[in-house]
């Protein structure tokens, strides 16, 4: 399936210190998003809209869509939560070192080192029906947990798929959650 969208006709990043009420002040906006340097919208569409939403926001407003790097480190991990947990999770991860945590979404990107507690901050995730998924780690890192963290309730389900489709295991070998 491939979707196109037209060019906007424009765009906009503008900076807040409520990420979460330019959220709910807002129709659609393209993103809502929160680093260790700060919270920002980002906008597009119709000139008029654009600047009638940065309005709403208050904030200080960059012309264009300036997106923040992806958080790199020695560990990195996908957070996801429910989006009204979103703003403890951000108090969560902030020790851990950088993130983009996504508003609306309930996701946070981290990264940080084998020495920061990952096993806590996947107990407080899951502890608020969210999961911790490390993206990337040293393979030592792994020896004795988990990457993907509890395996998924159709853990089955997904043994008969991979049974049926790769009986010789060639791909991903204990990649998959539940060491699949």
């Amino acid at each position: 399936c491939l979707k196109l969208w037209p060019r906007p006709a424009a765009a906009a990043t503008v900076t807040t210190d409520a990420p979460a009420a330019a959220l709910e002040s807002l129709y659609r906006p393209l993103a809502v998003l929160e680093t260790e340097q700060g919270a920002t919208v980002y906008l597009q569409g119709p000139p008029a809209q654009v600047q009638s939403d940065a309005a709403t926001v208050g904030g200080e407003v960059t012309e264009g869509l300036d997106w923040p790097q992806q958080p790199r480190g020695e560990v990195t991990a996908a957070l996801t939560v429910p989006p009204s947990e979103l703003a403890d999770a951000v108090d969560q991860v902030r020790p851990v070192g950088p993130f983009v945590a996504q508003h609306g979404v309930g996701r946070i990107d981290v990264a940080g080192s084998v020495t920061d507690d990952w096993p806590a901050l996947r107990a407080w995730a899951t502890g608020r029906q969210g999961r911790l998924t490390i993206t990337s780690a040293p393979d030592t890192f792994f020896d004795g947990f988990d990457p993907w963290g509890e395996p998924p309730a159709a853990l089955a389900v997904q043994r008969r798929f991979v049974a049926a489709f790769d009986p010789a295991r060639t791909i991903n070998r204990g990649r998959l959650p539940g060491n699949l």
